[in-house]
């Protein structure tokens, strides 16, 4: 009788690396009638030794390379048995089947911070979209591959 092999995933903490906000009402006019330009950035760190995985996933609000709201958080998660699905070759890390997940938890975190932190200001109107995150996976590992070529 085969056994499946379980991985244990629990959310450890979340907490604000950067938040930054810029209310130039001239600025944001400039960016109707389909609001600022919205970009994401990421950080991988894992800690094989307690069996910590941080996602630090950051969403910048921009009109002409100006920012207008800068969120970054970090999302800290631990996996057990973290060898399953972390492999480390180099400089790289690979996560199997977990990114997904990690993106989801921290596009819907991000999006109720933003709800929160922009309430009463001029950026309200603009709460983070729905996103695949698959879609915000692959335009990471994609950005991932520019950098190192």
């Amino acid at each position: 009788m085969r056994q499946d092999n379980k991985i244990q995933v629990r959310l450890v903490s979340v907490s604000e690396v950067k938040f930054m906000l810029n209310l130039d009402e001239a600025l944001l006019a400039k960016s109707e009638p389909n609001g600022p330009n919205i970009g994401f950035a990421h950080a991988i760190s894992v800690n094989k030794e307690e069996s910590m995985i941080t996602l630090i996933f950051g969403v910048q609000y921009a009109v002409e390379k100006t920012p207008l709201l800068e969120c970054r958080y970090a999302f800290t998660f631990n996996v057990n048995p973290i060898d399953a699905v972390v492999k480390i070759e180099k400089d790289k890390i690979e996560i199997k089947e977990l990114m997904p997940h990690f993106i989801n938890v921290a596009i819907g975190t991000m999006r109720g911070i933003i709800v929160a932190k922009t309430a009463g200001t001029s950026l309200a109107k603009y709460p983070l979209p729905m996103l695949d995150a698959q879609a915000v996976l692959h335009s990471m590992m994609a950005n991932m591959q520019k950098r190192e070529q």
